[in-house]
């Protein structure tokens, strides 16, 4: 089975809209330098309420570790869920205008003064 037959298959979201009994649901890439003490995490989340799934939002998350600067900044992003889409039929993502699909993501987040942006594309198994 091919990477992107195994993400077509597994890497769709399970949540539907208006399901009462509550979900939340995530998916991340984090990459570390081979040899310098750098690092990121980025992280797509959708949150649905127990009882209140009109109240549902997407998240963006990502913290940047740089060890060289010991230093670590870490952002957040809430969007209403009328403007995320989370396929669940295919591995496509989209919380406002960040995006995650296989091979690529984009997107921003800020907090207390710290804005991170970031446009990846990756490949391999």
């Amino acid at each position: 089975m091919s990477a992107a037959t195994t993400a077509d298959n597994c890497n769709h979201a399970r949540w539907r809209p208006g399901l009462a009994g509550g979900h939340y649901e995530s998916f991340w890439l984090r990459a570390n330098h081979p040899t310098r003490p750098l690092a990121f995490w980025i992280r797509y989340t959708l949150f649905s309420p127990r009882g209140r799934p009109q109240d549902a939002i997407g998240e963006l998350w990502c913290i940047w570790s740089d060890g060289e600067a010991r230093s670590l900044t870490a952002v957040k992003r809430e969007v209403p869920i009328a403007e995320c889409h989370f396929a669940g039929d295919r591995f496509d993502i989209a919380v406002a205008d960040a995006c995650l699909q296989q091979g690529a993501l984009a997107g921003w987040a800020q907090a207390a003064g710290h804005r991170i942006e970031w446009d990846l594309h990756y490949g391999g198994g």
